[in-house]
């Protein structure tokens, strides 16, 4: 179901219920679990929630939440702003601000999460209501973080920050314990104008050596981003290399992927990687046998470390990095096969079983418990308990109310 108004939205949660239907809410359709589909239930699409609106003199945007991180990134970099998103444009608008939202400029500015100043969420009483810090602020504290839990959220209002070029860096080298080191150590000495990916992969195409290809992304101009860029080059065997001066919104187009390839994963958080996780990474890259075998590590800190952890449902500011490791397969058995590799390389190099929410597949619970550690687990279920008792909201990475 398409609604075109938080009205309709409202009818269809209350249909829903009437009719005993499982309900999945769909903003953009991109998440590792699936629960944006169901099967036996009823799709609520926000697809036709568009409407997005502009303020310069303040700062501000409001936007519905079925629209493209892109199309709201080109609409406010048309006023010379932003607000920081993910890494990809084709993404929806309310899944990854609901669970945080990590990305090129988190370093610089924060997390998403942390620019959102108000919503409209469609609770599980149909009932529509708009939330900021001093209206229902137990409410706008979960749904930054907290996922979809809490009902269907229609529209966020959102602060907006200057934004210029961005130069963005590529690199690809080969994958050895030494060069993925040295990598790892300037991406801790660079600046918070500096975003930073690595992908250490093996693939079954080309030469099927493995490779670490590298992503630095600088708040500003190639003139500016030398001596900031400069760790990444110096003296180690580039392979290959490109540099783009990008506005913002085309920066998240280029992580837009063209192809969904069949893929399993596994996400992790790390406080830190040692010389041993390099050497984990690097012989369980180079021993994998799936088609295509990836770890992908973004560095974490800068401005989103300085929030305090319980501003938000997002309580993994202190992390130092969060991971992905995936393999593909040419159906999805084959894929599924490479799962364990997944796994325990995943475990290994992780600090512990927590992990970025919006990064998790379908895991089970405990997975979803430690995504929410400690008293931002608690403080959750007593919010879910208010305004969603019977757990209508559950196909989801789900926080039960009991």
């Amino acid at each position: 179901m398409r609604p075109r108004t938080e009205a309709e939205v409202g009818r269809v949660v209350l249909w829903a219920q009437e009719y005993a239907l499982p309900l999945a809410v769909r903003s953009g359709g991109h998440c590792q679990a699936r629960t944006s589909v169901i099967d036996g239930g009823a799709v609520l699409d926000l697809a036709a929630l568009r409407r997005i609106t502009v303020d310069p003199s303040t700062r501000t945007a409001s936007a519905g939440t079925g629209l493209r991180v892109g199309q709201y990134a080109a609409t406010v970099d048309a006023f010379g702003l932003a607000t920081g998103f993910g890494e990809a444009g084709g993404v929806g608008l309310g899944g990854i601000t609901l669970g945080g939202g990590i990305g090129h400029l988190s370093r610089l500015n924060g997390l998403t999460v942390d620019h959102v100043l108000a919503a409209r969420i469609v609770t599980a009483d149909g009932v529509v209501r708009e939330i900021d810090q001093e209206t229902e602020p137990d409410l706008f504290w979960a749904v930054r973080g907290g996922g979809g839990n809490f009902g269907v959220v229609t529209r966020f209002t959102y602060r907006l920050h200057p934004m210029g070029p961005l130069t963005q860096v590529r690199l690809r080298l080969p994958l050895t314990g030494s060069v993925l080191r040295r990598l790892i150590d300037a991406a801790l000495d660079a600046p918070e104008e500096v975003f930073v990916m690595f992908d250490a992969a093996r693939s079954t195409g080309a030469d099927g050596r493995p490779a670490v290809e590298v992503t630095v992304c600088f708040a500003g101009v190639q003139s500016e981003a030398g001596t900031a860029l400069r760790p990444f080059r110096a003296n180690l065997p580039i392979m290959a290399e490109s540099v783009a001066c990008l506005r913002y919104p085309d920066l998240l187009a280029r992580g837009d992927r063209a192809d969904r390839p069949i893929e399993v994963g596994r996400a992790l958080l790390a406080d830190a990687i040692d010389d041993d996780a390099i050497d984990t990474i690097v012989e369980g890259v180079a021993g994998a046998v799936a088609r295509t075998a990836r770890f992908n590590l973004r560095r974490l800190g800068g401005r989103m470390a300085r929030v305090p952890a319980r501003a938000t449902a997002f309580a993994h500011r202190n992390r130092g990095w969060t991971g992905w490791v995936s393999a593909t397969g040419a159906t999805p058995d084959e894929a599924a096969d490479h799962e364990p590799w997944a796994a325990d390389l995943a475990e290994v190099v992780a600090t512990d079983r927590a992990a970025y929410v919006n990064s998790l597949g379908d895991e089970g619970p405990d997975r979803v418990r430690a995504a929410y550690p400690g008293s931002t687990w608690d403080r959750l279920r007593l919010i879910k308990r208010v305004y969603d008792p019977e757990n209508v909201f559950r196909h989801n990475q789900n926080v039960p109310p009991r």
